[in-house]
């Protein structure tokens, strides 16, 4: 897949499989040889390589297509460090299976392969918040070239604007800084992810993209630290609204309200669409979605 993360915030207490309320990420996608030809009923190997034993912490199972509940997947040690499962594509080469979190927050990074068949092929990576939201205790983030009055104004060319954090006590280079944006309804929207790089101690310049920013409304943007453990801690939010008044950006059937048509929603559980090809020059898996719901 691209080189995206996804999050997931799980706030309820258990996610029980047999519960069609639970909550759970749906990775589908196809499997086919250099030739593009649909590889049947064969067994694909999925293992993570995240620091813990990761698939522990969370549920893997069937995707049932009758209404029935899932199957519960088996996880195998692969060594004392990471565990794998398998699951095989079907008659018309289709993969799919499901996460559901459980209480843990845990950082999924996830290989696939086809055995005896080249090198392991990474997944996109996911990052699960469990738990109740804490207190924020890390300083809100400052948009650059914000006006006063909160108003950042999106120029027509610019695809992307800046952001500063300060640094925070206990920061590492391998931490990981994920941006949302929640509305006057405290719905929220992911941004996106990434990682510090080098600590530094005038803190830290992101370029975040507009792609999924609700414009012309009043938003709070703030971040989520977290380490290699998944262990977390919030910011406080700053007030903001991004601007877009450009002919390109206002939508007349929609009062002028949005830029470019993005809303806040739960933030949480949504559809991620992806057209993406890995292969090794004997296989290849092709991830149509990945559908949080």
């Amino acid at each position: 897949m691209k080189n995206g993360r996804i999050t997931i915030q799980l706030q309820q207490k258990s996610n029980p499989i047999d519960d069609p309320n639970s909550k759970y990420i749906l990775y589908s996608g196809k499997l086919s040889d250099e030739n593009n030809i649909p590889l049947k009923n064969t067994q694909l190997m999925i293992s993570s390589v995240s620091i813990g034993r990761a698939l522990l912490s969370v549920n893997i199972t069937t995707d049932p297509v009758d209404g029935k509940n899932p199957d519960l997947i088996e996880t195998q040690p692969l060594n004392e460090f990471y565990d794998f499962f398998m699951v095989n594509s079907d008659e018309n080469g289709n993969v799919n299976f499901r996460i559901y979190p459980k209480e843990r927050s845990v950082i999924l990074e996830l290989n696939t392969q086809i055995l005896g068949m080249g090198y392991a092929i990474p997944l996109q990576t996911t990052y699960i918040i469990a738990g109740d939201i804490p207190s924020p205790k890390l300083s809100a983030p400052r948009v650059i070239g914000m006006l006063s009055g909160g108003v950042f104004k999106k120029e027509k060319e610019d695809k992307k604007f800046r952001v500063y954090i300060p640094n925070y006590l206990n920061s590492r280079p391998n931490n990981i800084i994920i941006f949302l944006v929640k509305d006057e309804n405290n719905n929220s929207i992911t941004l996106e992810s990434t990682m510090i790089g080098k600590v530094n101690s005038a803190g830290y310049n992101f370029q975040l993209s507009y792609e999924k920013i609700p414009f012309n409304k009043k938003l709070g943007l703030y971040y989520i630290a977290l380490d290699i453990a998944a262990n977390y801690v919030y910011s406080n939010s700053l007030n903001v609204i991004f601007e877009d008044d450009s002919a390109s950006g206002t939508d007349p059937n929609n009062g002028g309200n949005t830029g470019n048509g993005n809303h806040c929603d739960n933030g949480l559980y949504n559809k991620v669409d992806v057209d993406s090809n890995y292969e090794d020059g004997k296989f290849s898996l092709k991830i149509k979605s990945i559908t949080l719901i």
